[in-house]
């Protein structure tokens, strides 16, 4: 799908179109690159110094909850996330949830369908773009995942206390390098206009999300990927006019 026919879904289907169906690696996909470099002016500078990366997962927090990654989970257990996921997800018909796969039943001959692997959200609300720039092998991207447990409040408590106090914390080690992206930001309001994450804030304080039940975040991920996306989808509409 190229960025005219994404426009042309209309807000309410364009929000909710799972990115999973451009590739398999949605955060890299050629449409939705075209819509960094009308979003995220840094991008469009120089695209080869940023990778795309979905801002909200699943499967950190799952482990959080179970103590056990999802795969190895009993199939009981992984359905129910999965019914999880899909009960607080606003989506269109071709949304992929989850990969499917299949085991030999004990019969050898016939096979039985389960998900082995759960999809993020792949929606416009829940992608962004940051810098490549590495410390000791990790980006920002990766450090996200190891340092706060793929929990975007505590990335977002990261890049306030480096914007704002020039803190040396994990991702401050990446940014102080990253003056071709921090640039960009007078300060961390700064920063939160500019990647749309306003309804990460609210009362000055950064939304929680790493101490809810996993059913709990789920809830206020998607309500917050979904009002992001609004966001974006409008600001894609004023820049191509």
């Amino acid at each position: 799908m190229k960025l005219n026919e994404f426009i042309q879904l209309g807000e309410e289907n364009a929000i909710k179109y799972d990115f999973f169906n451009e590739s398999t690696i949605p955060d890299s996909s050629r449409l939705i690159k075209e819509i960094y470099v009308a979003l995220f002016p840094w991008y469009k500078e120089e695209p080869s110094y940023y990778s795309g990366d979905v801002i909200n997962t699943y499967k950190r927090a799952i482990f959080r909850e179970e103590g056990a990654h999802y795969i190895n989970l009993p199939e009981i257990d992984q359905l129910r996330y999965l019914e999880i996921i899909k009960n607080h997800t606003k989506s269109l018909s071709n949304h992929v949830f989850g990969l499917e796969t299949f085991k030999i039943l004990s019969d050898g001959m016939n096979k039985e369908i389960f998900t082995s692997e759960i999809c993020n959200n792949h929606q416009l609300g829940n992608f962004w773009c940051l810098p490549l720039e590495k410390y000791q092998g990790s980006t920002l991207n990766t450090m996200k995942n190891s340092k706060c447990t793929d929990y975007m409040d505590l990335a977002i408590k990261q890049f306030k206390d480096y914007l704002n106090e020039k803190t040396m914390n994990d991702f401050g080690l990446i940014l102080s390098q990253a003056s071709y992206y921090t640039d960009h930001f007078d300060d961390f309001d700064s920063f939160i206009e500019k990647n749309y994450l306003s309804d990460y804030i609210k009362q000055e304080e950064i939304v929680n999300l790493s101490e809810l039940t996993f059913e709990e975040y789920v809830v206020i991920v998607n309500r917050l990927v979904e009002l992001r996306g609004r966001t974006m989808f409008r600001k894609l509409m004023s820049e191509l006019k």
